[in-house]
């Protein structure tokens, strides 16, 4: 399925609806954190990549469990 621009949201609505910087936004596309696309010189980003984004975010992450040293 291709992405069509009408699929697509602008870096800087991204980031509001993230309520982050643009800065942020551009690091974790950068990091690979976040899909994004670059068409000429902008980015933009699917709204199914936010989707995804925000559901793998929701997760608890696993605690991990510290054992005492020795003495």
């Amino acid at each position: 399925m291709a992405t069509t621009t009408d699929d697509l949201m602008k870096l800087v609505r991204v980031a509001q609806h993230l309520d982050v910087s643009e800065h942020t936004v551009r690091a974790w596309i950068k990091a690979g954190k976040l899909k994004g696309q670059r068409i000429n010189r902008r980015w933009f980003v699917p709204h199914q990549e936010i989707e995804r984004f925000l559901k793998n975010a929701s997760k608890p992450k696993p605690k991990t469990i510290l054992h005492d040293a020795p003495a």
